[in-house]
């Protein structure tokens, strides 16, 4: 991710000093609520950095426009990158699920402070992007083909869920999908068995990942239309284009 920001020095100096990190913390928490939507994970990090502050930490370092490992090392991140990377690897945290509660106070924070558009378009937005990746293994990665590039490349396909309100466009959900399934994903033989894999028991979310991979789009689709509705997060239309022959029919 990229952000494209022009000010970023408030942003700079909220992980470095205590009074702005505090400072940014309750208005983050006070904003989207964050305590009450974080207390079904409240039980992953019961010691150290609290979860919501772990938590704003990484979504400011990437605002700014560095990786976990950059802002530690360049003291714009006053905790160990490895506190960050177990919560991320963390099978028990449904990210899903936290990016929809997220999109959906988004939503009603915008209608409470300004006034609603009753003409403006509603609708969701569902497209695909290349993740290129430069190594062959990383666990699910395969040979992509790039409709920009005109090119295989190696990595994932990115599936994005959005909805646009008619002002903001707001990520609701997303899933990572391989390619060449019948021609083993592009892969040679020494190359499947050096890929990354892990034998997992069911528990937590990983298994639903990891699953992902291999389903197809138009289904995957309707699964995250599915899951904004249930929130209350609804619009006229979906506009996609051919990433999958079919129809789509939840009752938008």
């Amino acid at each position: 991710m990229g952000a494209k920001l022009g000010i970023l020095n408030e942003l700079s100096n909220i992980l470095t000093k205590k009074e702005k990190t505090d400072e940014g913390v309750l208005s983050f928490s006070k904003q989207f609520n964050i305590g009450r939507l974080l207390k079904p994970y409240s039980f992953v990090k019961k010691q150290g950095f609290s979860l919501m502050l772990v938590l704003v930490a990484l979504l400011l370092s990437r605002l700014g426009g560095l990786s976990v490992y950059a802002a530690q090392k360049t003291g714009n991140l006053k905790m160990d990158d490895n506190t960050i990377y177990r919560l991320m690897n963390n099978p028990l945290i449904d990210w899903n699920s936290i990016l929809l509660s997220f999109a959906r106070q988004f939503i009603s924070c915008v209608s409470s402070r300004c006034e609603v558009d009753k003409k403006a378009i509603r609708c969701f937005i569902i497209d695909d992007t290349d993740i290129e990746k430069c190594g062959k293994t990383f666990e699910g990665a395969s040979k992509i083909y790039s409709h920009k590039e005109h090119r295989a490349l190696f990595g994932y396909k990115l599936l994005l869920l959005c909805y646009w309100d008619g002002k903001s466009l707001i990520p609701c959900g997303l899933t990572l999908h391989r390619e060449y399934k019948k021609h083993e994903y592009g892969l040679t033989e020494k190359q499947q068995k050096r890929q990354f894999s892990r034998k997992r028991n069911g528990e937590g979310h990983f298994q639903e990942r990891y699953d992902e991979l291999d389903e197809e789009k138009l289904s995957a689709s309707i699964k995250m239309l599915k899951r904004c509705v249930k929130r209350s997060i609804s619009g006229s239309y979906v506009l996609m284009d051919s990433i999958s022959t079919g129809s789509i029919t939840i009752g938008l």
